[in-house]
């Protein structure tokens, strides 16, 4: 009986150890996976940056391809031209410094001001 107790105990002990070893071993897949999951997660959010920085640039290249484009034209040069405050012979550049100046006249009195500027009075 003490021989038939021992078996028992021994096929017990055995089925414990097998059962602690198998589910390290599932746990370990788990974590495994888990991991897997992680890092696929962390690529998809890493491509749709991408895709989004692919888009941006996308968009500045055609913006360049644009701009190459008008290069030399007459509208291009003019427009360039204007952006460096340059103004075509006859024009008036105006730079107005306090825009609260300008609330300050009426519209009579800016006539009189242009009609000024134009005879060369001011």
């Amino acid at each position: 009986m003490a021989d038939f107790a021992e078996k028992t105990r021994t096929k017990s002990l055995k089925w414990s150890i097998f059962a602690s070893v198998m589910l390290a071993i599932l746990c370990l897949f788990g974590w495994l996976a888990m991991e897997e999951q992680r890092k696929l997660e962390d690529l998809r959010q890493e491509e749709a940056s991408l895709r989004v920085q692919l888009t941006m640039s996308q968009s500045e290249e055609a913006s360049l391809r644009v701009k190459l484009n008008n290069v030399g034209s007459t509208s291009s040069m003019d427009s360039e031209a204007r952006a460096m405050s340059f103004v075509r012979p006859g024009e008036i550049r105006f730079q107005i410094v306090d825009a609260e100046l300008l609330d300050k006249y009426t519209e009579k009195e800016w006539q009189a001001l242009m009609e000024a500027r134009a005879l060369g009075r001011y």
